[in-house]
């Protein structure tokens, strides 16, 4: 049985205010719709608009709503740490063509990161119950399969432009795709425990990281090479905190063990892994892969070891 949030009557209308605002957004910024004289206007009014009213849509739902409060206040946290640092952006560094990094702004979009890692804790308690260490070590083998593709894909790219920035800029370039890669595993590893159903509010939130990661990679890269230009795709991040908001207002499911799989849903995932792992390792033979993601695949190819000892039959007593 699912449990839903006491309904908010204004809701459907506000859903709908806040896509016309994206969409809206997103033609300015990719076909230029307005021209130049409301830059402004979409690129920081809306676009600050946008994630704020995220953010208090997630607080709206955690005071309305006995279960998930404290993971949804987390959650609204993280978006007003984005706001708040979009903001600042805009009003002290807009004139500048390349602020230093760290600036004030960085230390409210980094702060983002904690809040919604607690947010995501507690929403796994509130959906996992129990302990199944076979389904664990799933989820952990998922997550280290995602950071092993976003090193590769991420950071090796924003490393070999690094020689262009500044050490401290250059950290806090690579932090943000970083992070993004550590907690879209932690979506997708909470996917592995639910037996890959993890209903639409995961769905949702899953997709909303996937968002965020992919335009701080680009952005990123696009910094440390000197061509990031603002402007240009802002709404993806807009996107990402609306998602993860129309999350927070579906049906919250009640707590239920992990998953139990029997036949080849129960190893389908470990063999994927482990052929990703292995492929990774066999490249490293031909081509140079950075030790980073030789070291990671090889802690995904311990995990099969330590299945094969928690699965072994036992004898009987």
């Amino acid at each position: 049985m699912e449990i839903a949030p006491r309904r908010v009557r204004v809701l459907p209308v506000v859903g709908l205010a806040l896509a016309a605002l994206l969409v809206a957004q997103a033609a300015h910024e990719i076909f230029g719709l307005g021209g130049s004289g409301v830059d402004t206007f979409f690129d920081e009014g809306v676009h600050n608009f946008l994630l704020g009213a995220s953010a208090v849509a997630c607080f709206a739902r955690a005071w309305s709503a006995e279960r998930g409060r404290l993971a949804w206040t987390m959650i609204g946290l993280s978006l007003a740490a984005l706001t708040v640092g979009d903001t600042i952006s805009w009003v002290v560094y807009s004139g500048q063509a390349d602020p230093t990094a760290p600036t004030v702004a960085d230390a409210f979009w980094l702060a983002y990161y904690p809040f919604v890692a607690a947010g995501l804790i507690f929403l796994i308690r509130d959906r996992i119950k129990g302990f199944d260490l076979h389904r664990w070590i799933d989820g952990v083998a998922a997550a280290l399969i995602i950071i092993t593709l976003g090193v590769s894909l991420v950071v090796d790219p924003v490393f070999q432009e690094a020689n262009a920035a500044s050490t401290v800029g250059t950290a806090i370039q690579f932090a943000y795709p970083i992070l993004d890669v550590m907690l879209l595993g932690a979506a997708i590893g909470l996917f592995a425990l639910t037996a890959w159903k993890p209903g639409s509010a995961w769905l949702l939130i899953g997709l909303g990281l996937a968002l965020f990661a992919g335009a701080d990679s680009v952005a990123a890269v696009q910094t440390v090479r000197g061509t990031f230009e603002p402007g240009t795709y802002d709404f993806v991040w807009v996107a990402g905190a609306l998602l993860i908001a129309w999350a927070a207002w579906l049906p919250y499911l009640p707590r239920q063990p992990p998953a139990r799989l029997a036949g080849w849903k129960a190893v389908a995932l470990p063999i994927v892994c482990q052929v990703l792992a292995a492929a990774v390792q066999i490249l490293a033979l031909f081509h140079h892969v950075p030790k980073s993601e030789r070291l990671l695949t090889v802690a995904v190819l311990a995990l099969v070891v330590v299945q094969l000892w928690i699965s072994r039959p036992r004898s009987p007593v």
